[in-house]
């Protein structure tokens, strides 16, 4: 199912792409960006591409898995797993 998602939600529309471009460009450079429900890490590895420092967090691990093929740094779990805290924007582990 992973896959066929993945193939599906490849194209976001307009409207999408550019909120995601007036987000990226309200970080600061370098700047660390959580993608909660990354799935396969679409949105995360735009924003990789654009300088900002990604982690993705899905509870899917066949999404997790498509994401980190991408290069996506990925934790796995939900948004409160211990995992994510540490490895996103500097939150308690």
């Amino acid at each position: 199912m992973a896959p066929v998602f993945a193939s599906r939600s490849e194209n976001p529309d307009a409207a999408f792409r550019a909120f995601r471009a007036r987000f990226a460009a309200a970080l600061p450079a370098g700047g660390r960006v959580a993608d909660l429900g990354c799935g396969p890490g679409r949105d995360a590895a735009w924003f990789r591409e654009q300088g900002i420092c990604p982690v993705g967090v899905d509870r899917s691990a066949a999404m997790a898995a498509l994401a980190a093929d991408r290069g996506v740094p990925v934790a796995p779990g939900g948004a409160a797993s211990a995992a994510a805290r540490r490895r996103t924007c500097g939150g308690p582990g």
